[in-house]
């Protein structure tokens, strides 16, 4: 797993709200339902959006993710 940390465009004092919210690893950030990102302080839409894309180009695709988009 990766850390949260080795997300582009996260940091320290980001990484803390973000394990607040669940969010603990990259894998968590790019298995991410916007609005619950959405729900941690200091997320916008533009924000969120950008750091779900940085996770998976990361991470590669979420396994839940692209088994649902083949059925």
């Amino acid at each position: 797993m990766a850390s949260i940390l080795d997300v582009k465009g996260i940091g320290p004092a980001l990484a803390k709200p973000l394990a607040g919210g669940g969010f603990k690893t990259a894998e968590d950030l790019a298995a991410a339902e916007l609005a619950n990102l959405l729900a941690v302080p200091g997320i916008g839409q533009p924000r969120a959006l950008s750091l779900i894309a940085a996770a998976k180009a990361l991470v590669g695709p979420v396994p839940e993710l692209a088994d649902a988009a083949t059925e």
